[in-house]
């Protein structure tokens, strides 16, 4: 019987995504920690929700980065200034996105970081669109999208992924 391996896929660390104030970041910059992608409703962000995937972070800053994405397919409009202000009032230290689509409907204007979340054909293990608010995507320190998370488990599900060792790794 011949296996064949599976295909490479893209890797994690060549996107890049543009934060709030129009910064671009690399995702190389993440290699060597666990990465949580979230995409919440930016109209109606749960700062009760970012606030504690920041204090994750702000407990684990050396080996957790938590990014979130604004996404304009889950709301009927914000403000990204807003969106900016409340981020900086609240001192939140995750990096906040730009607003953007994060469904695969979109197409090719779904945001780049969201085109290979969410294809098996780029990050070799996960074919999941997001399907409501506060949905994440958890990386491994490697570079391995190896969870996806529903917003209404997050809080006792993602202590326990953030944990988790992957094979091969």
């Amino acid at each position: 019987m011949l296996l064949f391996p599976a295909p490479a896929g893209d890797s994690f660390y060549n996107l890049t995504f543009t934060g709030i104030g129009s910064v671009p970041i690399s995702c190389l910059g993440f290699q060597g920690k666990r990465v949580v992608v979230v995409a919440f409703n930016g109209a109606q962000p749960d700062w009760g929700m970012l606030r504690a995937l920041d204090s994750l972070q702000k407990q684990q800053p050396a080996s957790l980065a938590v990014l979130a994405f604004p996404a304009m397919d889950l709301d009927s409009g914000f403000s990204a200034a807003n969106l900016a202000h409340v981020h900086d009032s609240l001192g939140l230290t995750l990096s906040l996105g730009l607003p953007g689509y994060v469904k695969k409907s979109a197409a090719v204007s779904q945001l780049p970081i969201f085109q290979w979340l969410t294809n098996m054909s780029r990050n070799t293990h996960f074919n999941r669109d997001v399907e409501a608010d506060g949905q994440m995507f958890v990386i491994s320190p490697k570079g391995t999208l190896y969870s996806v998370i529903e917003k209404t488990s997050y809080s006792w599900l993602l202590p326990n992924v953030l944990s988790v060792t992957v094979q091969g790794e």
